[in-house]
């Protein structure tokens, strides 16, 4: 059964995505008039998808006046840092202890994606490449064997997305550093190395996490 689109989502999706790829930077104004304009539709649809960017933290309303974009806080950051060291060190140790032929298979799988990192980075286009890094990462955790770990690291997949537009910052320097660090982490996969990969995820987030600083 196909699920029709209503006006509201399509609105909510159109401004999400444009809070995620930094075009709506934290601090920003933006008013329903403004977006009923660019998305074509009434304000109504987008009142209500302002509601819920604002329930998810992406946005404070302020009445008769607009929304200002909430910005990417050390808080959040180290939080959302945090959750993904601990769910995919996890991953990680599961997947090294499957048999090699398993653990291979997916490794060839990260192969492709980073090499597709690269050919994005050198097309410039950091958009596809930042939603390739998240892709790896995802990988990751989907083979981890524990789909209500997975599932909690797809909750926070747009928080982590919008983090990495943020801190590659249009820098091709910066995506081509945690390419190395994906390479690296790869490395450690391949090798069946748990400990190593925790400790190379660890260096790989705090990269991260000192650029937004």
């Amino acid at each position: 059964m196909v699920q029709l689109i209503t006006a509201t989502d399509r609105v909510y999706r159109y401004v999400k995505g444009r809070i995620i790829d930094g075009q709506l930077p934290g601090g920003d104004m933006v008013t329903e008039g403004q977006i009923a304009s660019e998305t074509q539709v009434s304000r109504t649809p987008v009142r209500e998808a302002f509601l819920r960017l604002q329930t998810e933290g992406y946005l404070h309303l302020y009445p008769k006046r607009g929304a200002v974009i909430s910005p990417i806080t050390p808080e959040e950051s180290g939080e959302v840092f945090d959750a993904r060291l601990l769910l995919e060190s996890h991953a990680a140790a599961h997947i090294c202890r499957q048999p090699e032929r398993v653990r291979l298979a997916l490794c060839d799988t990260l192969e492709t994606n980073l090499d597709a990192q690269d050919a994005a980075i050198e097309s410039g286009d950091l958009d596809a490449y930042s939603s390739m890094d998240a892709d790896f990462h995802h990988a990751v955790v989907e083979a981890g064997g524990n789909r209500l770990l997975f599932g909690f690291f797809c909750t926070i997949r747009e928080r982590h997305q919008r983090l990495i537009f943020a801190s590659v910052g249009g820098d091709h320097r910066s995506a081509r550093a945690f390419v190395a660090g994906h390479r690296e982490l790869l490395e450690q996969l391949r090798a069946g190395n748990a400990a190593g990969y925790q400790s190379a995820l660890t260096k790989h987030l705090t990269l991260a996490e000192d650029i937004l600083k």
